[in-house]
């Protein structure tokens, strides 16, 4: 079982950042801050966003098994536990509502507890698979083998138009 609504319900009164954010497009090579929600294969899934994103730091928030929570550096981990009475419990956690990021990549096709934060984190622009349970939270749809590639191209493609 993982983070009980009344807590999200909670989390999302105290933390909510995403209303009235605004929401813009930037070609690849501008953006500087990338927040990653996944939770598999984290070293290959980093060297495709360095790969196409060159100037951006890559931040990740995965979802870990153990209640000690022991990420370290630009991965965040989180744990049904880190959440008591609709508070965050962990201060790194914390540290990652505190920042801001121009675009939020999820990674995860199915709903888990970190999805919560899509909705708490500052971030301009959100993306994820367009056939996922919660594309409705996502600016930008991924499909297709290669999500990176997908995301690479069409922020080109939206952003070159108005340079014509």
């Amino acid at each position: 079982m993982g983070i009980s609504n009344f807590n999200i319900k909670q989390l999302k009164k105290k933390y909510h950042q995403n209303s009235g954010r605004k929401t813009f497009v930037l070609p690849p090579n501008q953006y500087q801050s990338i927040l990653v929600l996944s939770d598999s294969n984290l070293p290959l899934i980093e060297s495709q966003v360095k790969k196409h994103f060159k100037n951006a730091n890559i931040t990740f928030l995965t979802q870990r098994d153990k209640k000690e929570d022991e990420s370290v550096g630009k991965i965040f981990s989180l744990h049904k536990s880190d959440v008591s009475f609709g508070k965050l419990k962990n201060e790194r956690l914390q540290l990652l509502l505190r920042q801001e990021f121009e675009l939020l990549i999820d990674f995860n096709r199915t709903r888990t507890d970190s999805d919560i934060f899509i909705e708490l984190v500052k971030t301009n622009l959100i993306s994820g698979h367009y056939n996922s349970e919660k594309n409705y939270l996502y600016d930008i749809f991924l499909e297709g083998e290669n999500l990176i590639e997908n995301l690479y191209n069409q922020l080109n493609k939206l952003t070159s138009n108005g340079n014509k």
